[in-house]
């Protein structure tokens, strides 16, 4: 992990987010996608939904 904070340092106003391995993403109902986005706004935050 030091090394990608070391990146993060360098790169300046960037963050990376470590996976493992690319997880599958979700497929999401119309009704779940609009209750993550609507989560999404009042948190101020991106999701994203993976199995």
């Amino acid at each position: 992990m030091k090394k990608v904070q070391d990146l993060e340092k360098e790169l300046g106003d960037v963050y990376l987010l470590v996976v493992e391995k690319t997880p599958a993403i979700a497929t999401l109902s119309k009704e779940h996608l609009a209750k993550v986005q609507k989560l999404e706004k009042e948190i101020g935050v991106i999701l994203i939904a993976y199995k």
